[in-house]
């Protein structure tokens, strides 16, 4: 193991015990409604800021010109951390500094739905220069999986939005995020698939958890805000924590080996 390596297995400790840190808070929270709006409110736009700010750092060093592939990669990866940043910070304003509810949707949703793009463009720049390499077969099992979940999504989420009188744009809201989410696993899988045996891997292993946690947490989110079940604190924030934190463990890696190397691969 290189001295690189040692050095992301401490960093990758340390981001492990900050989400049992975060899960034992929760834990407590759950006795302390005060501690848990707080902690639910206040804590993402921390979390959300470790992602940004590791994403930033690895497009300052790699960074050439607009239109330099990897520049655009990590330009994309910034540019959706930033947003979704920008999204839990308008969320912790709406409920810790105005003192009133978060409307549903809200501003802040649209930070976060905007925020899919450049995250979807980064994950395509990354895997086009590549798309030959990628067998028929391989796209096929790809595209069927895509399909599958998109179903699934549907499935899952529309028979809920029949039973009570949902707003059409709260319904159309909660199946975006999911819809969006699933695109995403789609292109980080099939980079993640591409990039296992190159210095790319590790990276792309976080990347694609957080994509799998943020899928997760807004399918539950989608479901709890349609039967009228989610509160501020709720147990499944946990699984948008763990995303952010994960992001930023990959792009932390990279960032590390963008400085040993001077570029990414």
């Amino acid at each position: 193991m290189t001295r690189q390596d040692e050095h992301g297995s401490k960093v990758g400790y340390w981001v492990l015990a900050a989400a049992i840190l975060i899960l034992v808070l929760y834990l407590y929270g759950q006795t302390n409604t005060t501690f848990l709006y707080l902690l639910s409110n206040g804590l993402p736009p921390f979390v959300a800021l470790l992602a940004f700010s590791a994403a930033g750092l690895t497009l300052r060093i790699t960074w050439t010109n607009r239109a330099d592939r990897s520049s655009k990669v990590w330009l994309g990866y910034t540019m959706g951390m930033l947003l979704w940043f920008l999204g839990e910070t308008t969320w912790a304003v709406y409920s810790l500094v105005l003192g009133i509810p978060v409307p549903y949707p809200s501003v802040a949703d649209v930070f976060w739905l905007v925020g899919y793009t450049p995250l979807l463009l980064a994950l395509l720049f990354q895997i086009w220069p590549f798309r030959e390499a990628f067998s028929t077969g391989r796209f096929a099992v790809l595209l069927a999986f895509t399909v599958v979940l998109i179903v699934l999504v549907l499935a899952i989420l529309v028979p809920p939005s029949m039973e009570g009188e949902q707003a059409t744009t709260t319904f159309l809201v909660s199946l975006a995020y999911p819809l969006l989410d699933v695109l995403l696993l789609g292109l980080a899988f099939l980079s993640f698939a591409f990039f296992m045996k190159g210095t790319l891997w590790r990276p792309m292993l976080f990347v694609t958890a957080g994509i799998i946690l943020t899928t997760s947490a807004d399918m539950l989110f989608s479901l709890a805000v349609l039967g009228g079940t989610y509160y501020n604190g709720h147990p499944l924030e946990l699984l948008f924590h763990w995303s952010y934190l994960a992001f930023a463990l990959g792009f932390y890696i990279q960032l590390k080996h963008a400085q040993r190397l001077g570029r990414p691969v």
